[in-house]
């Protein structure tokens, strides 16, 4: 029995157990999240080109995520161990943080191409990375540090490799949503990680989303925006943003988020905007060159080193 004991020891050790089969499932979600992100820039595209506009689309898309989250939440009992202190911080961080986010972000999807977008907010790791060291959240390897500056490289030759492409798109309003969109889902990203697991990914999700929904809509309903009598053909791509996008994208995250700590994932989640420009090559006929499908090549390449760890007296933290 000891035997048996030892050997199975020795096979987990091999293998790397249950810690290792916890940040493979960690990059998993992180990487489906990021196809579902990527998916609702395209989406957003579509659904703006049939009449929609972002404060309608962000407030039916959150209001439609928040039903169907708190349905998953009530049939899975995840929210039994939630306190009044973690439920309140995790409205307030979905209010301020995320629908803030996105109002900006929905904002550039308007007044630029979707790829470009993408790889403007896509800044947020590299503001994550710093906020974590600054806060001694996490240790700045370097290994995590060759990663993100392999996503980073990635990510200059995708924005400055298109030519006549997506640089024709430039938009200075655009740009600066992008850019604020970005700082804060960092803030987002560091906010969530400090739940620290204490919340269930999907009631954290459904906080966060029913925080948001209340502020789009006051939102919309104090400024007019709101455009309830949209076409229907609107309305069938802003399903599957409030569906896949958010129910799913957000859970995911979230849920890496818990498994592989902030830097991590959000390293791991570069993988958006090159999901993003197949897409929206694809959906749209935004042009990819040569030199942007190497930048993507990249980023890929980056979220698979972070997950490399490397051996215990090879470890080297610059923190």
């Amino acid at each position: 029995m000891r035997d048996r004991e030892r050997s199975d020891t020795s096979l987990s050790a091999a293998t790397g157990g249950p810690s290792r089969r916890r940040e493979r499932h960690g990059a998993l979600l992180a990487a489906f999240s990021a196809f579902g992100f990527a998916a609702m820039a395209v989406l957003a595209k579509l659904a703006y080109a049939e009449g929609a506009n972002a404060a309608t689309l962000l407030s039916a898309r959150f209001a439609l995520a928040t039903v169907v989250l708190w349905a998953l939440v009530a049939r899975a009992g995840a929210a039994r161990a939630c306190s009044r202190r973690d439920a309140l911080a995790a409205l307030a961080v979905g209010a301020f943080l995320y629908g803030s986010e996105n109002l900006l972000a929905f904002t550039a999807f308007e007044r630029m191409d979707a790829s470009l977008t993408e790889l403007l907010l896509f800044v947020y790791p590299a503001i994550v990375m710093v906020g974590a060291t600054a806060l001694r959240h996490e240790q700045l390897s370097r290994r995590r540090l060759g990663a993100l500056t392999l996503s980073l490289a990635g990510l200059v030759l995708v924005l400055g490799g298109g030519g006549d492409g997506l640089a024709g798109s430039l938009d200075p309003l655009g740009i600066a949503c992008a850019l604020g969109a970005a700082l804060l889902f960092a803030g987002y990203v560091l906010a969530a990680a400090r739940f620290d697991g204490r919340l269930h990914a999907l009631a954290l999700a459904a906080l966060v989303c029913s925080g948001a929904a209340v502020a789009q809509l006051a939102e919309a309903a104090c400024s007019g925006t709101l455009r309830p009598g949209m076409s229907l053909a609107a309305w069938a791509w802003i399903v599957p943003i409030a569906l896949v996008s958010t129910v799913g994208g957000v859970t995911a995250f979230l849920a890496a988020v818990a498994r592989l700590g902030p830097s991590r994932a959000s390293i791991v989640a570069t993988l958006e905007p090159a999901f993003a420009c197949v897409l929206a090559f694809v959906a749209l006929g935004e042009r990819l060159a040569p030199l942007q499908i190497a930048g993507a090549a990249l980023l890929v390449g980056a979220a698979v080193a972070v997950q490399q760890r490397p051996r215990p007296e090879h470890a080297t933290d610059l923190a």
